[in-house]
């Protein structure tokens, strides 16, 4: 096993605050896997959640668990959506349905929608109405949604997302706040452990480093990756800690981007060539969904 290099000797500028170049911003908040990852399966976890979970059905344990009143109805129309269910050659259309009612002596209208049950117009039907909001009601057996409540559980996908990308963008900050205002030490590895997760079939490590602050206590700082060498090459490992309480701390090597020194000590900035394709992807997820949004509102 190679013997780890001698400590470097970096000429960071020691007095902050610092300039920090914003691709190196924008690195450290949108770089690393975790970010990476967390923008990905969020973005795509989002497009489920308008298509199923925003057409799930969430008033069906009012009408079983409340009371629940029915009259005649009479439909008034049916349209085709472009929803179905089922799969492998046995899908069905849902169909929405409108219809109405009398509930107290009004006269109502009320819209259901129902798979694979498509009623003729002028069809005499069953509705049930909840007793303690009149204007809540479905035909029987269909429910107010495209889909059922069920469909509301692919919200767990874009959870996984933030359950990335919350810790990365809260590790992206710090980090960028240290860049600028951090003092420069070192940290030696004292614990090497293996996390129960794994990237790319690769465990992830978590790293131990113990270092010396500014006002001379003793802290220690945690790094978790999947790709330690970064963090083993040297006998001791460059880091920042915070003037306003020396035991947080980030390590150099350990932050998106990897920040490059120039021989004046000032912080290199990286080229829009490794900054631009970071962006591609929680640009999407914010415009896409915030503009789907806007439009869902407005519609």
């Amino acid at each position: 096993m190679a013997q780890p290099r001698p400590a470097r000797s970096l000429p960071l500028a020691s007095l902050p605050p610092r300039t920090v170049p914003w691709s190196l911003h924008l690195s450290a908040l949108f770089g690393g896997f975790f970010n990476q990852f967390g923008w990905l399966f969020f973005g795509f976890g989002m497009v489920f959640f308008w298509v199923f979970g925003a057409n799930a059905d969430l008033s069906g344990p009012l009408f079983a668990f409340t009371p629940v009143d029915t009259a005649p109805g009479l439909v008034l129309g049916v349209e085709g959506t472009s929803f179905s269910e089922g799969g492998d050659g046995n899908s069905m259309p849902v169909y929405r349905i409108r219809f109405a009612y009398n509930a107290r002596g009004r006269s109502l209208e009320g819209v259901a929608y129902a798979t694979g049950y498509a009623p003729e117009n002028g069809v005499r039907v069953t509705v049930e109405i909840l007793r303690w909001h009149p204007t809540v009601a479905r035909l029987a057996g269909t429910r107010r949604a495209a889909f059922p409540a069920l469909a509301l559980l692919v919200v767990m996908f874009p959870l996984v997302g933030l359950g990335f990308l919350v810790p990365g963008v809260r590790d992206g900050l710090k980090a960028t706040r240290l860049l600028r205002l951090g003092r420069l030490t070192t940290g030696k590895l004292i614990s090497r452990e293996v996390t129960n997760m794994s990237i790319n079939h690769q465990p992830v490590m978590k790293l131990t480093f113990e270092f010396t602050a500014h006002d001379g206590s003793t802290s220690q700082g945690i790094a978790k990756t999947h790709q330690p060498q970064a963090l083993e090459d040297e006998a001791e490992e460059p880091l920042l800690c915070d003037p306003a309480d020396p035991s947080t701390a980030v390590l150099l090597d350990s932050v998106a981007g990897s920040p490059r020194l120039d021989p004046a000590g000032q912080y290199e900035p990286r080229p829009m060539s490794k900054v631009i394709p970071l962006l591609i992807v929680p640009l999407l997820s914010i415009v896409g969904h915030t503009g789907y949004l806007l439009l869902s509102l407005l519609r």
